[in-house]
Parts: C-alpha cells; structure tokens; sequence
C-alpha cells in the first residue's frame, strides 16, 4: 500500500536538496515533471543559481517588463512579444549575480540569434552598430532588481573592456546581501577612469546604506579605499575579509577600521599581493576571533615583527601561507602562535627543514593539509612529519610535477588517515601506480582530479582498483568530469564494476571542491 507523504512534509524534504550539486540538479530537473505541486517546489531551487548561459539570459528576457523592453525595442531584438508570459518569474529566485557571467552570457545570446562583434561592438550583420549588448545587459539588470528578493551575493567586476551597470538598484533586492566581491581586472584602470564606471561606483558609495548584514567582503584592489572604510563600519557582522592588490604602509585605516567595528565576528582574513608594516601586524593581533589566516604573496614583515605575532590574541585553526617575501621566523612565528589549536594547514614544499620540524613539535593535531608538491627537495621532511600525524583525516597532494619521490610521502602516511584527493600531472603512469603500490592505509575516499587530461584513463582507474582489492577499505571514488570518458571502453566498464564489487562508489567531481 502506497503512503502518500503531507505537502508540506514533501516540501520540506525537496528543500533540503542541495541544488549546486550537478547530480542533483540533473535529478531535480526530472521531477519536476512529476506533478504540479512538486513542480513548484523545485522551480525555485533550480533557479536561485542557475549557470548563467544563452539559455537563462533568453528566458530572462521573457520576463521583462514594458518598461525594460522598450530600451530594446530600436534594436529590433527577436523576443516574442505575443507568446503567453512565462510560468514562473524566474529572475526572482536568483540568489547570485555575477556581472562577467551575465556578459559572456548576453555576448554568447547574441551570437546565436545572429549578431556578432567587431571591435568591442555588437551589431546585426544587417544592420549598422549600436549600444545592443550594453541595452540588453541594463535591461536584465533592471528586471533583477525590480524582481529578486534573495539576492546574497554580488560579483562586481571593473574592466575597461566591459561596460557599467545601469543606475538603477534596489534596496529590496539588495537588502539581504552576505557576499561582496570587487575586483578591478584592469591594471590601466585608475580613479580617474571613474567615469567610466560612474553607476558602478555609485553603487559602491550607496551599498552601506543599501545592505548592512554582509558577512564577507573581497576586495581586490588598492583603489577607493574611503569607500571600503565605510561599507566595513555599517557592517552589524562581518565575518570573513580578503584583500588583495594593496599596501597598508601610508593607509591603515581599512585595517583600523575592521579592528574598532569587526573585531568581535570577523573570524578568517585573507590577504594577498599586500605589503604590511608593523602597524598594520599590530591592528591584526588584535583580531581576537580570528581563527582563519591566509596569507600569499605578501611582503613587509621582519624578525623583529615576531614578538607583535606571539603576542597576538587569537587563536588560529587554519593557515594558508604562500610564496611570501619575508624571513622564516615570521612564518615559525605564527604556526607557534596557533600551537596545538591548529587543524588545517596549506602548505607549498619550498619550506625549510626547521620550519617542518618547528611545526611538528607546536602543531600536533592537525586534521586536514593541503601540500603543494613543486620540488623533490623537502619530500623527506615532509615524510617525517606526516607520519607523526596520528589526527591526520585528510590530505589534499597537489602535484603538478609528477614529482618521482612522492611514493616515499605514501610510505609514512599515518593510519588515522581516511580521505586522501590527488590533484596532479598524471601523464607519468609510473609515479602514480608507484604511489599507490607504497600506500598501506586503509583509506576509504579518493579523489582523483587532474590537471592534464592527456594520458589513458584505463590505466589510472585500474591502479585505483588494485589497490581497493588490496585495502578492502575504499567506499568511495571520485573522479573529475573532464577525465572520466564519454564513452566508457570494455576494459574500463570491466573495472567499473570490479570496484562495485567491491562496494566502492564512484561519484563525479564537477570542481576541485565537490568532495
């Protein structure tokens, strides 16, 4: 006898779905032919954040209004006026606007429908140029602002190759924003190019007003700091902040200002391309929640700044430290500082012996490591510390080299080892059957993911079954979708379901964070 379940208790288990799985998606689309009910449930989780492609910018411009059509209307555009209006107001449902997307979009739906473009400008090929892609790019940003009510992230992008956003922005749409990220592409581009971009940093000078619960903001560039100040300060919250392309030298007060109004929330800073001094080291020990540091390729740090690190009043669990400008003792400086509290840890292999052991002596529990292989020279103290990891969960290899020595980091892998996700040049087979044959841990994850595609699958996956015959461990196998085959060959579907006998999953990693 069939059950049928309440609709509100169907509703509650349909969003509970998570829609940036790819798979899911794929699912999610099926059923939405299943009845009207669920229909309606799924519509709006499919299109809070859709890939933006040809395809939803046409369906969004179906959903445009008089007022938003008539800007088109001198181009002659071929969107059906006469047809009947969609079943759903799409646009509102976004939750994510990202402008580059939206403008490889609209230049991709042009092209289809027959414009192309010449000289930065799109025109009909039968008719003389015009504004039409700037046109259509205001006219779905109007019908996004007039409609969205859950927007929780902005991407906005300045770029002398791109055009300004239209004048008009709401605070409806606008109100529950958690995620604001500015980046200028540019080099060339300079402050007095703001006229350029004249809406786009208007908006900027009205975002404090218009939303003041962001939870993270990314800013990638050394200009308008006076407006990031002010759009720091109105923030009831802050949790996380990056920074990039920039100097705190002659300018503290973005760091002053994230000290005096964020102190007590803002828990990860991230920092990149920044040169610091001592002043600003000190303003950030003072961060007192901060448990997330990311540092890369950043400068202005001396031995004599260690003392201002000890002393510091957080309390860190992550570390990101990357091809940075500065002594040794800095980067010892702050891994003792996190001491027995640290649980992740990213590191590339150009780290001294000293550091290795420095940290293996103050930082005995980490859970979770990221390891950037970019030479053989440190595998040996790498080796040795790893092994002594016995709360070692995760490890992430990133090895772009195909590097010959990476089976002797397989020999000391500690037991306590569970998920382990290589990201590297597999076009040396040797290396990597090498790799596996050495390690002896009863893992129950992999995840293959790799950075060229030019070398024969069938080999790799029977590797990966070897060694789950030789384990009886692995549950689970994720492979990237760019290197798993359209068309599986006999032998690979022979060790397909060799691994299924063996009960291993295997699942798709649509991006390197999917796992």
């Amino acid at each position: 006898m069939s059950i049928s379940l309440p609709n509100d208790v169907q509703y509650i288990i349909i969003t509970f779905l998570n829609s940036d799985d790819h798979d899911t998606k794929y699912i999610l689309y099926k059923y939405l032919f299943v009845n009207r009910f669920w229909c309606r449930c799924i519509i709006p989780i499919l299109w809070r954040r859709p890939r933006i492609d040809a395809r939803v910018i046409r369906t969004y411009l179906s959903c445009l209004n008089y007022d938003e059509l008539k800007f088109l209307i001198p181009f002659r555009i071929n969107i059906p006026t006469n047809q009947s209006p969609p079943l759903f107001e799409y646009g509102k449902f976004l939750e994510i606007i990202n402008l580059s997307d939206i403008n490889k979009s609209v230049k991709s739906w042009l092209s289809k429908e027959g414009y192309k473009i010449e000289t930065g400008t799109w025109y009909r090929v039968t008719e003389p140029r015009d504004h039409l892609m700037n046109s259509v790019k205001a006219a779905i940003w109007r019908m996004l602002m007039r409609k969205c009510r859950r927007l929780i992230s902005i991407d906005l992008k300045l770029d002398l190759g791109e055009g300004d956003i239209p004048e008009i922005y709401s605070k409806s749409a606008i109100y529950y924003l958690k995620i604001f990220n500015f980046n200028v592409l540019s080099r060339s581009f300079k402050e007095n190019d703001e006229n350029v971009y004249k809406k786009s940093i208007e908006l900027l000078r009205q975002l404090p007003s218009l939303s003041t619960g962001l939870k993270r903001i990314l800013w990638n560039s050394s200009l308008y700091p006076d407006l990031l100040v002010n759009l720091i300060q109105k923030q009831n919250g802050l949790e996380s902040f990056n920074i990039s392309q920039t100097s705190f030298r002659s300018n503290p007060t973005v760091l002053s200002s994230l000290r005096d109004t964020q102190s007590t929330t803002l828990t990860s800073f991230f920092a990149s391309h920044v040169h610091f001094n001592e002043t600003s080291i000190q303003i950030i020990s003072g961060f007192h929640n901060l448990k997330t540091l990311s540092l890369s390729y950043c400068a202005g740090l001396e031995p004599r700044h260690c003392e201002i690190i000890n002393g510091a009043s957080f309390r860190l669990n992550n570390i990101i430290l990357r091809h940075n400008s500065w002594y040794f003792e800095i980067d010892l400086a702050i891994f003792t500082k996190a001491g027995r509290d640290l649980r992740t840890i990213t590191l590339y292999n150009n780290f001294s012996s000293e550091i290795i052991r420095e940290i293996h002596k103050h930082c005995p529990n980490i859970k979770k490591m990221f390891i950037y292989i970019e030479s053989s020279m440190y595998i040996p103290s790498f080796c040795n510390w790893i092994n002594g990891l016995q709360n070692l969960h995760t490890l992430v290899i990133i090895d772009a080299i195909a590097c010959p020595r990476i089976s002797e980091l397989a020999e000391k892998l500690p037991k306590s080892l569970k998920h382990l996700k290589y990201h590297g040049n597999l076009t040396l087979i040797d290396v990597f059957s090498k790799f596996f044959e050495c390690c002896m841990v009863p893992l129950n994850t992999i995840s293959i993911y790799p950075i060229s595609l030019s070398y024969d699958f069938s080999q790799y996956i029977s590797v990966i079954s070897e060694f789950a015959i030789r384990v009886k461990s692995l549950k689970r196998l994720f492979l990237s979708r760019k290197a798993i085959p359209k068309q599986w060959r006999p032998q690979e579907l022979e060790i397909k379901k060799k691994l299924e006998n063996q009960g291993v999953d295997l699942c798709t990693l649509f991006s390197f964070y999917d796992d």
